[in-house]
Formats: C-alpha cells, structure tokens, sequence
C-alpha cells in the first residue's frame, strides 16, 4: 500500500498446517498434526530506507503443547535502488524447551530480475 510517493507499507501473512501419517519400521502409524504462522510488516520510506519486523510462530516437534517463536526488528539502506540492499537486524529466538537465543545480523542482499525503471 503506498500512502505517498515516498511511504509505502507492505504486510504479509501466512498460516501452516501440517497434517501427516507417519509410519515407523514396524509398520505402526503415528498421526502429526501441528501448525505455524508467519507474519511481515515492511515500511519503506523516502525510496532508500526501510524498516519493520518479522514474528514467526510454530508448534515444537517434540510437544505440541508448546510453541517456538522468534521475532526480528530490521533496518535497511538501498545502495542501488531494489535490487542491492544493506540490512541490520535484531533476532530473538525463544524455543519452548531451552533458552532464548539473541543474533544480530548485518546483511548485503542482492537480487536481479526484473524490474522498474532507475529513479535515481
């Protein structure tokens, strides 16, 4: 959703459920059925910079009755419009079982494809 020339904000969301059987050596079938979210908020600002997070959610493999879940608060400069990109970003990663975990992140994206016309 672009709100201005120079704003635009992009929200992303995504459910996942697993419904498998799982058959082990003796032929024995064990059902799993877990699920998880994704979700992504970007807002790009003054045609170089952004900024937003990201927030994941899932069931543990080993207990279903717990949760996993991370969330990672980021920045970042364009260096050559879309297509190269320079990111820091805060992750912390918070499992059911265990202690939570804490990275930062400097990041060089690139990607090529096609794209629009050059604008600076």
């Amino acid at each position: 959703m672009a709100l201005s020339p120079l704003f635009a904000i992009t929200v992303a969301g995504e459910g996942i459920y697993k419904a498998a059987d799982l058959p082990d050596s003796s032929g024995a079938v064990s059902h799993d059925d877990r699920y998880g979210f994704y979700g992504y908020a970007n807002a790009q600002y003054r045609t170089r910079y952004n900024g937003g997070v990201l927030y994941e959610r899932y069931q543990d493999p080993a207990d279903r009755t717990k949760s996993d879940w991370a969330i990672k608060p980021f920045i970042g400069f364009a260096v050559l419009e879309e297509s190269t990109l320079v990111r820091f970003s805060y992750e912390r990663f918070t499992p059911a079982a265990g202690r939570a975990d804490n990275t930062v992140e400097l990041q060089l994206l690139f990607s090529m494809g096609p794209h629009k016309a050059h604008q600076f």
